[in-house]
Order: C-alpha cells, then structure tokens, then sequence
C-alpha cells in the first residue's frame, strides 16, 4: 500500500504541493504510527496528536484529502484547483487548506456556515496552529482561546491531554516555542485577503 505522505501529495492539485515543514511534520506522524483508516467511513487520516491506537485518538483535527471540497462548499469546480484540504479541524465539518494565491500558498479556514479566513503564510506557524492541542476548530474565536479552554468547553473537567511529544517536535525541528493560542500565530492574517478572493470567485 502507498504511504499516507505519498498518497495525500498525489492526491494535490496539479502544481501544488507541501510546504517542507509540512511535510517532515506528516512524515514524523506516519513513521510514529498515527496513519488510521476510520472505522465509519472506511477513509485514510493521519491523527495530529499522536496517541497508542486508534481507539485513543481524541481531537477532531487530522489530516486528510478532501479533492472535491469547494465543489460542494462552494458550489464551484474550478476553485479545487486553487483551494485544497489538508486537515479536517472541526466535530462540524470544517477545515483547514491550502490557498495557492497569486502571492504563494497561504493557510486557510473553512467553516461548516461558510465563514473563510486566513490562517497564516508561513507553513511553520501553521504547523503549531495544527499541533497545539485543539480539541475542535469550528470558528475564529476558537484560536482566541487556549487549547485547554478549547478541551474544557467540549470535555468539562476531564483533564486536557496535552500533546507533548509532537509539540516537544516541532520545537526542536524548527526552533519556535508555542504561544498560549492560536491567534497569536496569525500575525498579518487581520485584512481577509482570502475571503475577498473567494468574493470575487463566487460573485
């Protein structure tokens, strides 16, 4: 069988492909194990935050191929050229991709409602974004909070599972530290370049 990596590249629109930290980060994941296929759906995923067996995985946010997604959110072919999955990040469907945009990839939200915005440039900010402990990204606010808030409104009082291995990782791989939230890995990301492009695609 195809490696997870090696499938969800091919699986890529023609000209796009993944940034490097990007790919050492689904690398690590593969080789430590995390590639399932989903019991309900029979679909591949690669879990972001590592755990012993499928049965533990507890965050709603893996990686994974969606080529068709902005045909139905959208309700434009064409824009799964531009606009590609890379993770699903929500319990309500919604998702993070990669824009190819005139400037370069950036990094995109997707929401099950239709909200759209801008994640980030940099691929290993997105990387943090992805690895720093999220229990359901479904709108903006949600990177306002800290991952441990995020867990506390979906799980109550039972204790947060930090994902320490890939974090302690992605400090050493690439040199940063990890910020108390999400937004605060958004820098440059206020002004919606996205959601006016995706305007003027579906005008």
């Amino acid at each position: 069988m195809i490696g997870f990596v090696a499938g969800f590249e091919s699986a890529l629109p023609e000209g796009m492909s993944l940034a490097e930290p990007v790919r050492a980060l689904m690398t690590w994941l593969e080789d430590g194990g995390q590639a399932f296929t989903s019991t309900s759906t029979g679909k591949r995923f690669l879990n972001v935050h590592p755990v012993a067996h499928i049965d533990g995985v507890w965050s709603h946010l893996s990686f994974q191929t969606d080529p068709e997604f902005m045909t139905y959110w959208a309700g434009n072919d064409a824009l799964n050229a531009r606009v590609a999955v890379l993770a699903r990040c929500g319990g309500d469907g919604s998702v993070l991709a990669q824009w190819q945009s005139a400037g370069g990839p950036q990094y995109v939200f997707l929401g099950s409602e239709g909200d759209a915005f801008l994640l980030t440039d940099d691929p290993v900010a997105f990387v943090q974004i992805v690895t720093m402990g999220y229990y359901s990204i479904e709108e903006r606010a949600t990177l306002e909070a800290t991952p441990e808030r995020n867990w506390t409104d979906f799980n109550g009082p039972d204790p947060w599972p930090e994902p320490r291995a890939v974090k302690e990782w992605v400090e050493a791989q690439f040199a940063v530290r990890y910020p108390a939230c999400g937004a605060a890995l958004m820098a440059g990301a206020a002004e919606n370049g996205f959601g006016a492009w995706l305007d003027r695609q579906t005008g």
